[in-house]
């Protein structure tokens, strides 16, 4: 099937051969990757042109390769290359320019070129900010880039700081959508998170700060979030609140899809702004809420926001709580050439 493939043409034979690309890379028979790589970007030039898209996504496959092969200069220069093309194609606000910022920012670090990198992770979560708006959830990957970078360098305050906004972020996500979400929709989600929170425990581990905070962002990821969402849906259960819990599902349902959309791809077809639809869905789901509140002494205690205070005032006197959290615990190797992250397995209590 794949021979068939190479052997036709446009799009399917390019496909064909940058997955080949990358099967051999797997492989370790560079050279073999090279070529195919090389042939993939030929084909792409003479269907589509060398300012597409997908002639940028190829030579960031073989700048990758370049890097990984040791090959700096080469690399340096599709990487730029690339970052050119998405910009003559996309303009500077959309995730694929945001993608060849994060990019060089990682060459650059693997070649101990902070400032150069700082730079280039900085210029991505602006552009992402600029995309989503400061309060988006797909601002953690690039908080995390960023965090990652301070980390290796040493600035561990300016580290936690952005994680602890990033993981700030994803729980607001989770509390805001996952009344309208399926159970296993509301695992993945937190799932995607789940290295942000292990990343920041270990600099709270490390750094030997007051862990109440951090048993606070624990708990929605233990469950907390995802048991107060079920005591929501059981509301429904009430003939006299049925409807209007309904409509609160429904718009839900209409922000966490809104959220995840493309916001260049929904303007494409939109008369408003991805921003401005964003503002009108929270806007109806905060009616009803209120509306709810009124009518729910239930729902009204669910809303309310529970700090370490109340966790630690709801224990009996005679009972002590001891909770356990498994993570990936996060240092910087000790190295003075090459500094690099390692891992290993750890519990906080």
């Amino acid at each position: 099937k794949r021979q068939l493939a190479l052997e036709g043409h446009g799009s399917e034979k390019c496909l064909s051969l940058v997955s080949l690309a990358s099967l051999r890379r797997s492989q370790s028979r560079f050279d073999e990757a090279e070529k195919l790589y090389r042939q993939a970007l030929e084909a792409i030039a003479e269907s589509r042109g060398k300012t597409h898209k997908y002639y940028a996504n190829t030579l960031g496959h073989l700048a990758s390769l370049f890097r990984e092969l040791g090959r700096r200069d080469d690399a340096e220069q599709l990487y730029h290359e690339v970052a050119d093309i998405r910009l003559n194609h996309f303009g500077t606000a959309h995730p694929r320019y945001r993608m060849s910022m994060s990019s060089l920012g990682e060459f650059y670090l693997s070649t101990g070129q902070h400032r150069q990198a700082e730079d280039y992770f900085r210029k991505a979560l602006e552009i992402s900010e600029s995309i989503y708006g400061k309060g988006h959830p797909k601002l953690g990957q690039e908080m995390q880039r960023l965090a990652g970078f301070y980390q290796l360098t040493g600035q561990d305050g300016r580290a936690f700081e952005l994680l602890e906004k990033a993981v700030t972020l994803q729980n607001q996500y989770i509390e805001r959508t996952s009344v309208a979400l399926s159970e296993s929709q509301q695992l993945t989600m937190i799932r995607t998170g789940i290295d942000t929170l292990h990343n920041l425990t270990s600099l709270y581990a490390s750094t030997g700060r007051d862990p109440r905070q951090l048993y606070q962002y624990c708990l929605s990821t233990k469950g907390y979030s995802l048991a107060r969402q079920a005591a929501y849906r059981r509301l429904a259960d009430d003939k006299s609140l049925t409807a209007l819990f309904a409509k609160l599902q429904s718009v839900t349902a209409r922000l966490a899809h809104h959220f995840n959309q493309d916001p260049s791809k929904f303007e494409q077809s939109s008369e408003i702004s991805w921003h401005q639809r964003l503002t009108q869905l929270a806007d109806v789901k905060s009616g009803y809420e209120k509306e709810l509140a009124r009518e729910s002494q239930v729902f009204r205690r669910l809303q309310e926001d529970w700090e370490f205070e109340n966790w630690f005032e709801a224990i009996p006197q005679s009972f002590v709580l001891i909770d356990f959290l498994r993570y990936r615990h996060r240092t910087v190797s000790p190295s003075p050439t090459k500094r690099k992250f390692r891992f290993e397995e750890r519990y906080v209590v």
